[in-house]
């Protein structure tokens, strides 16, 4: 009880914190009528609230810790519509969802505070005893910042995105305190002495921003009974902590960790492995690691490896905390794994009863701190903290906000954008401060090459309400990048950026509701209908009916590649994606399990021929480079006067290294690893095996084959040591679990297409 007590279990403020009267509970709808809600129709009804059920908000302003003073309070008052999940599997998971918020909120100087509280009957708990109960908490900036969060308003030098100090004392309707919302160790949030930058003696704790939200639950949510048809697992190689290797994998930084960029960089994309509970100091900090495959120069004070100063983040829960996430975009976005699904949720969900071997700490637990530190990305941008909204779900899919200031680039000031600083990738610039002299948003971005997080991962693995509500910010985010469904086709087809966009798109199609604080199913798929349809037009009609000569085309209808100019050889062609394109695997993994896939195809016409095409194209390369090549080509490139090649055994015969193969090097001596754009790439061949087994290839069994022949030599190499710090050690350097399988599924989702049509479709 005692680790779950900060996320879940009671916690008082003594002293002048504990002022404060019982509120009287109110009708939940004003009227003294029971209101009908929309129900599920096969999942449990909405719960009656309980006398343990969260009522009234009290915020303390902590500007004078001798005196915190009481600035406002708010009562959950009003019952809305219940949040009932449109898809039949999550609806019947879930039930309904009774939504409960607050007809007035609370200002705290300029910042307003608004709580919502969702809560679903006790059949979605792990324990099965009391209802789930779930609370979000929102802010707004009241003042002069009036178009808040738009850009157009806001005067970096003379406002702040941080509140000032406070907490939040969370009461039942009888006035037992439940909850306070404030730091692991009883500080307020946003205290003057929380330490923002890499110290000897004192703990990193990232201040909360307004574009955070502050998340509570009273109980654990349960796994889902499906989780196994969503995410069946990783195989036993993808297991090994040896995939935190400190090779080209795991590449990222911090700024208020490194301090800087570059040379100061430290690569700490596996601390999840190594991490401490909380963040600690440099000085003093020395475990003994009790993972064999962290060696004590890897688990390291000064980075130099993927361990290098895990001590810095802490994996625990805490307002404003990394968590392990890893959410500054310096490059690599909000998460440390460029992946569709996250590493923590990944291992948890193949092993829940597992634990990490340093600190032997449950998979659960630390999986709980994870879910939680969704809400402390800066992405929960709203305009009335009472409602919890910024943009309807017809805006969100059609015609979104924008983004102004990202990492790459990008966008404007306007009453319709919103600035997010990622360009301040080290800090050190006058800029990137606001008039406090904080770092404006704690450095939080994102950009389309770096747009993978998504917290629908816990609603669909865990039922969990309130990340539902989290992925819709996070899906809102990905549109406002794209600025619609039809724009940036060509530019993004085949690369990463075509993966995150479907991700999202795929999360709110699983996680869709009618209700305000979701996105409705009608509008999804008619946003990613119209996304095909334009794909149709700018990909599919050049290059399958046309049959243009252009180099793009003719690349995709070669070699599975869009051709390009390499930006930095103007003498020169170049793939455009690459392998890191082939993190669509997972997307479309997760779009069949979902039954998305099946809902699409089902369509047919352009759709259908958008989504096989998509399929045939990453065939192309991928089943090419490995059942005609040695496999270590993960970019494709050659002199513009050079012959274009017409398959990928072409590529390898006219432009490929022949003294090389993918797990040995040119002298014969085996390579420790590969680039990471080239694991998707195979990883893809197993999904293409195990999830589209409808969609024939004369190529898929020899590929299939070379892979495992490749796979089998590590076998052999570690088998072949002599005791068993050797066989670790060789395990540990030449094992790329980046190429490990996902398990197959134990079931498929729906395919949407007869197996006898398949062929007639790729004919047509």
């Amino acid at each position: 009880m005692h680790r779950r007590q900060f996320l879940i279990g009671s916690a008082a403020l003594t002293g002048a914190t504990a002022i404060g009267g019982m509120a009287v509970a109110k009708d939940p709808d004003g009227t003294g009528k029971k209101k009908s809600h929309p129900h599920s129709g096969t999942g449990p009804e909405a719960p009656e609230l309980t006398a343990d059920a969260p009522h009234r908000f009290e915020v303390w302003d902590w500007s004078n810790k001798k005196e915190p003073v009481m600035a406002g309070e708010m009562v959950l008052d009003r019952r809305i519509d219940n949040f009932v999940y449109e898809d039949a599997e999550m609806a019947s998971e879930n039930g309904d969802i009774a939504v409960y918020q607050c007809s007035r909120s609370a200002m705290l100087g300029d910042v307003e505070i608004g709580f919502t509280m969702l809560a679903a009957d006790s059949s979605n708990t792990e324990s099965g005893k009391t209802p789930l109960y779930q609370v979000l908490g929102c802010f707004a900036h009241r003042g002069a910042w009036t178009s808040y969060p738009a850009s157009d308003t806001f005067n970096a030098k003379k406002l702040s995105t941080f509140p000032k100090p406070f907490k939040v004392v969370m009461k039942n309707a009888e006035g037992k305190v439940l909850h306070t919302f404030q730091m692991q160790d009883g500080k307020p949030i946003n205290d003057p002495d929380l330490n923002q930058w890499r110290s000897e003696t004192k703990p990193l704790r990232p201040k909360v921003t307004l574009f955070m939200m502050l998340p509570w639950q009273n109980t654990r949510p349960r796994r889902s009974s499906k989780l196994k048809k969503y995410y069946p697992g990783l195989t036993a190689d993808g297991q090994r902590p040896s995939q935190a290797k400190a090779h080209i994998s795991v590449l990222s930084c911090e700024p208020m960790i490194t301090g800087g960029y570059g040379s100061h960089s430290i690569n700490s994309l596996a601390n999840i492995y190594g991490a401490p509970r909380w963040p600690r100091p440099r000085t003093g900090y020395g475990p003994m690691p009790k993972d064999p495959y962290l060696a004590n120069n890897e688990f390291n004070r000064n980075g130099g490896s993927a361990y290098g100063g895990p001590y810095l983040e802490g994996w625990d829960y805490e307002p404003g905390s990394f968590s392990t996430h890893n959410w500054y975009t310096g490059p690599g976005g909000p998460r440390f794994d460029r992946c569709v699904i996250p590493s923590v949720v990944a291992l948890w969900a193949t092993n829940p009863n597992g634990r990490r071997l340093q600190e032997n700490v449950p998979h659960r637990d630390w999986l709980d701190g994870w879910a939680m530190a969704y809400f402390n990305h800066g992405n929960h941008w709203v305009r009335d903290v009472k409602t919890m909204q910024l943009m309807t779900s017809k805006e969100v899919m059609f015609k979104p906000w924008s983004l102004y200031g990202n990492y790459y680039g990008g966008g404007a000031v306007g009453p319709r954008s919103i600035f997010i600083n990622g360009s301040q990738r080290d800090g050190s610039q006058d800029h990137n401060y606001d008039g406090q002299g904080y770092m404006w948003g704690n450095g939080w971005a994102r950009d389309s090459l770096h747009s993978y997080c998504n917290a629908g991962w816990i609603a669909l693995l865990l039922n969990s309400p309130m990340h539902a509500v989290g992925s819709r910010f996070d899906t809102a985010v990905q549109m406002m990048m794209d600025q619609g469904p039809t724009q940036n086709i060509r530019e993004h087809y085949m690369v990463r950026s075509q993966a995150w966009r479907w991700l999202h798109y795929v999360m709110a199609w699983k996680l869709a509701s009618t209700h305000p604080l979701g996105l409705s199913r009608a509008d999804v798929e008619a946003s990613f209908a119209q996304h095909l349809e334009q794909i149709y037009k700018e990909i599919y009609v050049p290059q399958v009916v046309q049959k243009s000569d252009d180099p793009y085309f003719r690349g995709l209808r070669n070699l599975g590649q869009p051709i390009i100019q390499d930006s930095s050889n103007g003498n020169a062609w170049v793939g455009q994606g690459g392998g890191l394109g082939y993190y669509m695997g997972h997307v479309l993994q997760l779009m069949r399990q979902t039954g998305m896939w099946g809902a699409m195809m089902a369509r047919g016409g352009h759709i259908r021929d958008v989504l096989l095409l998509q399929v045939r194209n990453m065939d192309q390369f991928a089943l090419g480079l490995h059942a005609d090549t040695n496999g270590v080509t993960y970019t494709i490139g050659f002199d513009k006067k050079g012959t274009f090649p017409n398959s990928m055994a072409h590529y390898h015969e006219l432009y490929g290294k022949k003294d090389e193969e993918l797990f040995t090097g040119p002298d014969g001596k085996p390579v420790n690893d590969r680039d990471v754009s080239i694991h998707p790439i195979i990883q893809y061949i197993y999904i293409r095996r195990d999830y589209f087994p409808e969609i024939e290839h004369p190529k898929l069994a020899p590929a299939l084959a070379r892979v495992d022949k490749r796979l089998a030599t590590v076998t052999a190499r570690v088998a072949a040591a002599l005791d068993p710090e050797a066989k670790r050690e060789r395990d540990h350097v030449y094992r790329y679990p980046g190429l490990a399988p996902i398990k197959a599924p134990p079931e498929l989702g729906p395919f949407g297409m007869a197996r006898s049509d398949i062929g007639k479709a790729k004919e047509s």
